[in-house]
């Protein structure tokens, strides 16, 4: 196995406006390769059927694809390997940023970021490879974030704004706050900016179409989705993730103020910070993505409510 790696391109130019007032602007650029994929040696493409079914959500006829035999449900022998050459994944980003020195030692910082990751490719470790699976013809749906089929809008760059600021004043006390405004994702998933509320489809073995999701499509209400399906249950993406539906931006006002007490050779630093000021309570994390489920974009997380801190640091 070839050692992954990634080669990051950054420009950036900064320009002093006035002796207070600066900006910069920079762009990243970031490339993958060598990209690893898990490669099932005892399965192949040619194991699967190919599957005609209707989708709930839009009325698309999508090829499923169910294993012929259920001999094949244990045939595993997973080896970690590079994925092929047209493997892809790249990062763009493009951030603008003014900071200002202010009359009486005040300090303001704005700055945004726009950016993108495109892949053709899915997580290897999680046993799929998208695009490159050499094994499951049923990741490679949407696989291709490069070039989503048409009526389905592209993967776009989303933008995030920051502004920070803080200001002395009387009997030695410091005051900070900070806005700022990004697009939410599920809690923790910081890597793929693009991934986010996916539209999937849980077909089991008793999966039945139903007559709302038929009314004027090509199937009939009461008949198994897939019959004989050889899999406990298959995930079919009936939209490309992050393009029809997102979680809600996450805006988020924090206030705090800090004063400094120096006694025989003592540093004391008291602070007071109240986070979440506004008392957002926007929807971070969902309990389903999987359609017509009854827990289907029903919240299971949401910014944490307004909350004080108060703290004291001491340095000797």
């Amino acid at each position: 196995m070839k050692r992954p790696y990634n080669i990051e391109t950054a420009i950036s130019v900064q320009h002093a406006l006035t002796s207070r007032v600066a900006v910069t602007a920079g762009w990243y650029h970031r490339s993958f390769h060598n990209i690893a994929v898990i490669d099932n040696l005892l399965r192949s493409p040619a194991d699967y059927v190919p599957v005609a079914i209707v989708s709930p959500y839009n009325g698309d006829v999508i090829t499923a694809y169910n294993l012929k035999s259920a001999a094949l449900l244990s045939q595993v022998d997973n080896l970690v390997t590079n994925g092929p050459d047209n493997l892809k994944e790249i990062y763009n980003g493009f951030e603008l940023s003014a900071s200002a020195r202010l009359p009486g030692g005040g300090q303001v910082l704005a700055s945004s970021t726009t950016q993108r990751i495109l892949r053709n490719h899915s997580d290897g470790f999680s046993g799929s490879a998208g695009c490159a699976d050499p094994d499951d013809p049923n990741t490679r749906r949407f696989c291709d974030r490069f070039n989503l089929p048409a009526p389905y809008q592209g993967v776009d760059f989303k933008s995030d704004f920051k502004l920070a600021g803080s200001y002395p004043l009387p009997f030695g006390i410091r005051a900070s706050g900070t806005f700022k405004s990004h697009p939410a994702r599920p809690r923790g998933d910081f890597t793929y900016l693009d991934e986010v509320q996916p539209i999937n489809w849980n077909i089991s073995r008793t999966t039945r179409y139903t007559a709302e999701g038929c009314a004027g499509r090509p199937c009939t209400a009461g008949d198994l989705v897939i019959p004989g399906l050889v899999q406990t249950s298959l995930i079919v993406p009936l939209a490309p993730a992050g393009t029809e539906v997102k979680l809600p931006r996450l805006v988020q006002l924090d206030f705090g103020a800090t004063k400094t007490f120096r006694r025989h050779g003592v540093e004391m630093e008291g602070g007071f910070q109240l986070f979440n000021a506004l008392n957002a309570s926007t929807v971070v994390q969902t309990q389903s993505t999987n359609f017509g489920t009854a827990t289907y974009g029903v919240p299971s997380e949401i910014l944490l409510g307004r909350f004080p801190r108060i703290s004291l640091q001491m340095k000797w």
